[in-house]
């Protein structure tokens, strides 16, 4: 992959998704009081440390995501570093007991619209697979990103700092 040419497809997909990912999750993170329902199981310390750190890789995600964008090294670092850490805490990311909120909450909505799915099926009957899933999406695209940004094709169409 040449440095002089437009930007590789992957590297552009991974900018944009890491970009538009945590612009999202900043948009939901403005509303503290659904956060603290998600988490309240949690002692309020932690609920706030875990929505200071949530915050702050959100911020790294945009500058970072920027950062691949215009293909910049240190961005590149930065991602590999962000979803090893998405792997390791894939646990605090997506709790049991918040996803059972969540469910919960989904399921109000379709009774207050009057919706009723098929075989009885609620949203909270889903909770498990819903939390494994999660789980194990955001593992393996983490994954994908940590075998992907260092192949010797992708690294070299980074800028790196010239001393």
């Amino acid at each position: 992959m040449s440095k002089s040419k437009g930007i590789p497809a992957g590297i552009l997909v991974l900018g944009l998704g890491f970009v538009l990912t945590s612009l999202f999750h900043m948009w939901t993170l403005m509303d503290w009081g659904q956060y603290q329902y998600l988490f309240q199981d949690q002692p309020y310390q932690v609920v706030v440390v875990r929505y200071m750190v949530s915050w702050l890789l959100r911020f790294i995600g945009v500058t970072a995501g920027i950062g691949l964008l215009r293909r910049e090294a240190w961005s590149r670092q930065a991602i590999i570093y962000l979803s090893w850490f998405a792997v390791l805490t894939i646990v605090w990311k997506h709790p049991y007991a918040g996803f059972v909120r969540h469910t919960a909450y989904l399921d109000s909505l379709l009774k207050s619209y009057n919706v009723v799915l098929p075989n009885g099926i609620t949203f909270s009957s889903l909770t498990g697979i819903s939390v494994m899933v999660a789980r194990i999406f955001d593992s393996l695209c983490a994954l994908l990103v940590v075998y992907y940004l260092p192949l010797p094709r992708v690294k070299s169409a980074f800028h790196s700092k010239k001393g």
